[in-house]
C-alpha cells in the first residue's frame, strides 16, 4: 500500500509543479506517521496522503521565506 501511495503522491507534486523536496519531505513525513499509528484505514490512505504533501508544501513555504528574509538581513549587515 505504501509504494501505491507514494506513487500517487509523486504524480501528485509532479501534476501541481512542486519542487522535489517537497515530495521527499512529504514522504518523510508519512513513514513518520506510519511508523507511529499502527492502525491506518485503506480508505484513508489517498487522504493521509494529500495531507502529507500539503504539509510538506506549507513547511517549504516557511523555509523559504526564512532563507530569503535571512539572505536579505544579510546583505544588510555585509553590503558588497
Amino acid at each position: 500500500m505504501r509504494a501505491i501511495l507514494v506513487d500517487w503522491m509523486s504524480e501528485l507534486c509532479y501534476n501541481y509543479s512542486l519542487h522535489r523536496v517537497t515530495f521527499h519531505i512529504a514522504v518523510s513525513i508519512l513513514d513518520r506517521y506510519l511508523s507511529q499509528v499502527y492502525t491506518t484505514k485503506r480508505s484513508e490512505f489517498q487522504t493521509l496522503g494529500a495531507v502529507c504533501v500539503l504539509l510538506s508544501t506549507k513547511l517549504c513555504v516557511i523555509l523559504f521565506v526564512f532563507i530569503v528574509i535571512h539572505r536579505s538581513q544579510c546583505r544588510l549587515i555585509l553590503p558588497h
